[in-house]
């Protein structure tokens, strides 16, 4: 008893919306848009990149009429389960738009059996030739998935400095980064680069500037009592000084803010890159402290001078300020190292 196996070949209907559209109105589709649509909705992985043809087939229309559009008709194949056959009026080696001597084309578009051993032969070249132009255009096009989207992410990353350790892309730094002229707006920055809500910057603040000269009466400089003299060796006054809030964080986030932990260093950059290099900055973090119940040395996973506390500790709240030379010398320091 002999059994008929046969493999169902695929319908039209039971395709996508896009490449339904290239069979029943192949005339809207540029060539490269219809390439991509093949690509995207029934190519093999890498088949067009490496012109090989496995499910797609592309060669130019043999007749030499007026080509009215770049593709003139997708048909699959009934010989080939699952292979779409595009033909296209663009280029090629044989056709309308075909750079070939003109009986080479008139061969070509014969109807019998030379001419078909021709095209065979020729199509051999036309469908790579098809990929490797459609590999260079897509070169050009940055919002397909290629080359050329390749090149823009890596022109991107350039562009803004994107260059560190674990290759994060950061909007606010390098040359599209734009420097902030209010404390409202480097407030927006943090907040946006470190998802936090809570971040303040204060730059009128009122704190002591120490005098380079201190005043004299009788002095050269003629000191005028009530007027240019300075009792004192510092002087208060309002701004000059740029004061950043972290706001209120728990125990593990504040202390990643601290001089050369990872989020002190990132705010260090970021701030070195908004503001002048002559203008001091200062820190100040609130660190949540949970409570911890007391400990035995012994315990599992208890290291001494590390996790380790004398006592019960209760729930508070402590008060960190860091100047910016701290942040700019353990910055160093770790570059250097």
């Amino acid at each position: 008893m002999k059994i008929a196996t046969y493999m169902e070949q695929p319908s039209w209907s039971k395709l996508s919306e896009k490449l339904l559209a290239l069979h029943e109105k192949p005339w809207q589709f540029g060539l490269f848009r219809a390439i991509n649509v093949l690509e995207t909705e029934w190519a093999e992985a890498g088949e067009l990149a490496s012109g090989l043809s496995s499910r797609v087939f592309i060669t130019p229309n043999k007749e030499l009429g007026f080509p009215a559009s770049e593709v003139k008709k997708a048909n699959i194949v009934a010989s080939h389960r699952g292979t779409i056959h595009l033909e296209v009026s663009y280029s090629g080696l044989y056709g309308a738009d075909a750079a070939m001597p003109h009986y080479v084309l008139e061969q070509a578009a014969q109807d019998d059996v030379n001419g078909a051993r021709t095209r065979a032969f020729l199509d051999i070249f036309n469908h790579q030739y098809y990929c490797l132009l459609y590999q260079a255009w897509k070169k050009s096009q940055l919002n397909i998935q290629g080359v050329g989207a390749e090149q823009y992410d890596g022109l991107l990353d350039a562009i803004l400095s994107s260059s560190d350790i674990n290759n994060e892309r950061e909007v606010n730094t390098g040359v599209a980064g734009l420097k902030t002229t209010s404390a409202s707006g480097l407030a927006k920055l943090l907040n946006d680069e470190f998802a936090l809500s809570q971040i303040t910057v204060d730059d009128a603040s009122a704190h002591w500037q120490s005098i380079g000269q201190v005043s004299a009466l009788g002095s050269a400089n003629n000191s005028v009592l009530g007027e240019s003299l300075i009792l004192g060796d510092q002087v208060l006054v309002a701004g000059g000084k740029v004061i950043i809030d972290l706001g209120e964080l728990a125990a593990n986030e504040g202390t990643a803010f601290f001089p050369g932990q990872t989020q002190g260093d990132k705010l260090c950059q970021l701030l070195k890159k908004q503001l002048p290099v002559d203008l001091p900055w200062q820190c100040r973090v609130s660190v949540r402290h949970s409570e911890k119940k007391i400990q035995t040395i012994g315990e599992a996973n208890i290291v001494l001078g590390i996790d380790s506390h004398i006592g019960n500790v209760t729930p508070k709240v402590t008060r960190q300020e860091f100047k910016d030379s701290q942040y700019k010398n353990r910055l160093s320091l770790a570059r250097s190292a």
